[in-house]
C-alpha cells in the first residue's frame, strides 16, 4: 500500500482516512529509530494520534502485528498534556503554530518521534512527513532536516516516493 500509485478515488475498499492509518504501518517499516528511542530489546513501537482520530477503526488492524521484531502499540491522545512516549505521531493539528508548539512542548525532536500531519505544509513547517494530495492521489512530502534532528533514518525508498523533499 505504500503509495503505488493507485488513486484513493479507484481503492472501493479504503477510505481516505484508512489509507492514512495504513501508512502510518508502512512507514515504520521504512523508518529507523536509534535503540535509544526503545527501553528495550522487546519494547514496543508505538503508534500515537494526538488530537481527534482521522482513521476510524483501521489502527485496530494494526495493533499488534510486528515491525522489525517489534509489536505496534496504538495509543490515542485528547490533548498534548496526554502525550505519552511515540515512536511514530500522527499530529491532528491544523496549522503551523500548532505544530510548532507542539513539537516544541512536548520535545519530539529529542524524543525520537517521526511526526506524520496532513495539514497543508505540514513537512515543510517541522513535521516529519506530511500527507497531502497530488491530483487524486495520496502524496508524500518528507522534511529530511526534521527526521534528523530527531535522529531517525527514513530509507531511501521511501524518501523516493515523495513529491517534495525539504
Amino acid at each position: 500500500l505504500l503509495l503505488t500509485g493507485t488513486s484513493i478515488a479507484s481503492q472501493n475498499a479504503l477510505k481516505e482516512g484508512e489509507a492514512k492509518g495504513l501508512l502510518l504501518y508502512n512507514f515504520a517499516k521504512f523508518t529507523t529509530w536509534p535503540s535509544q528511542a526503545f527501553t528495550g530489546d522487546h519494547s514496543p513501537l508505538i503508534v500515537g494520534v494526538i488530537g481527534p482520530n482521522p482513521f476510524g477503526n483501521i489502527l485496530n488492524d494494526i495493533k499488534g502485528k510486528k515491525v522489525k521484531g517489534r509489536k505496534i502499540e496504538v495509543r490515542h491522545f485528547d490533548t498534548p498534556r496526554d502525550y505519552s512516549k511515540s515512536h511514530i505521531l500522527f499530529c491532528n493539528v491544523r496549522s503551523a503554530r500548532a505544530l510548532k508548539d507542539l513539537i516544541e512542548e512536548l520535545d519530539l525532536e529529542a524524543q525520537h518521534v517521526l511526526t506524520v500531519g496532513d495539514f497543508s505544509d505540514f513537512a515543510l513547517n517541522g513535521g516529519v512527513i506530511g500527507l497531502t494530495f497530488s491530483g487524486n492521489r495520496l502524496a508524500l512530502e518528507i522534511n529530511q532536516k526534521a527526521a534528523k534532528r530527531a535522529k531517525i533514518y527514513l530509507s531511501e525508498n521511501l524518501v523516493r516516493l515523495a513529491k517534495k523533499v525539504y
